[in-house]
């Protein structure tokens, strides 16, 4: 049995601890400042930033949207049904709040991570890969990031909306599966 002790009158330069002192010495995610102002109360905005609206507008004119980009015989039904139910969440999620200044920007870093990510790490062998091996490396390498980066949550993400991302650039032609 251990007894207590006394530090009373105890000076220090820096902190007095009375066992474990723990710090977090991490760097917060590149969108946590976003993440604060949105919560503490946003400007609101009339206009759409400029790279944001880079990413909404299709960026080749040879239009083939979802049905076009993910289509038989390496991606299948389902996987096309379910790109669209994403982005389509995606999209409402987006447009929900979109003239809020600081989840515009939020928006534009995810799309911009999506977009790097899928150029870097997929494109490469997308030619070699299954249609289940695309979707993990989806799954793995762009999702998961996005949704440590959305922590918070605040702007009501979850997996669907994360993966609504990746199937949003797709349909906007900023991302090739082929």
């Amino acid at each position: 049995m251990s007894e207590g002790v006394t530090q009373t009158g105890n000076t220090a330069a820096n902190d007095i601890v009375g066992r474990d002192k723990i710090t977090y010495s991490g760097n917060p995610s590149p969108i946590s400042n976003l993440l604060e102002q949105f919560i503490s109360g946003d400007k609101t905005v009339d206009t759409i930033h400029e790279e944001l609206e880079y990413f909404r507008k299709r960026i080749n004119s040879d239009i083939k949207g979802l049905d076009g980009k993910l289509k038989e015989p390496k991606y299948s039904k389902k996987t096309l049904s379910n790109a669209k139910i994403a982005k389509e969440k995606y999209v409402k999620n987006l447009e929900r709040h979109i003239h809020s200044e600081s989840a515009q920007k939020i928006h534009i870093h995810l799309l911009s991570d999506a977009f790097s990510k899928f150029n870097n790490l997929i494109t490469p062998n997308i030619e070699n890969l299954s249609e289940g091996e695309v979707l993990e490396k989806v799954e793995k390498e762009i999702v998961v990031h996005i949704m440590e980066l959305m922590s918070k949550n605040v702007l009501d993400f979850n997996n669907l909306t994360a993966t609504g991302v990746v199937f949003f650039l797709t349909g906007n032609c900023h991302l090739e599966w082929e």
